[in-house]
């Protein structure tokens, strides 16, 4: 039975790095969901990857991530970053409140 595949999958898991107690293994869920992932994706779409976890920055996040997808076998490029909306401001001095971020990758 042929897998079935698709233009584009969207991940948008659960905070897998709540805590930074909590980060390493977060890390390693962020990885291995993003290596998984690729599997699904049609030659040519695109993969989002979505965090929620406050302990991970944006470039922990990222270094996880492309890990997996290469991990996954798949070649890739990140097409676009994204954060939290205007409805969800991040306050200036509270860094750790933009803790909404997504990666767009062309597979």
């Amino acid at each position: 039975m042929k897998e079935k595949k698709f233009d584009i999958v969207i991940c948008d898991p659960p905070a897998f790095a709540p805590s930074k107690q909590a980060l390493g293994s977060g890390l390693r869920a962020y990885e291995k969901l993003a290596k998984m992932s690729v599997e699904l994706v049609e030659e040519g779409g695109v993969l989002v990857l979505c965090s929620c976890s406050h302990a991970a920055s944006l470039s922990k996040f990222r270094e996880a991530c492309i890990k997996g997808v290469s991990h996954g076998g798949r070649r890739s490029s990140i097409i676009f970053t994204g954060f939290a909306g205007p409805d969800h401001p991040v306050h200036p001095m509270l860094s750790e409140n933009g803790y909404l971020k997504s990666l767009f990758f062309s597979l």
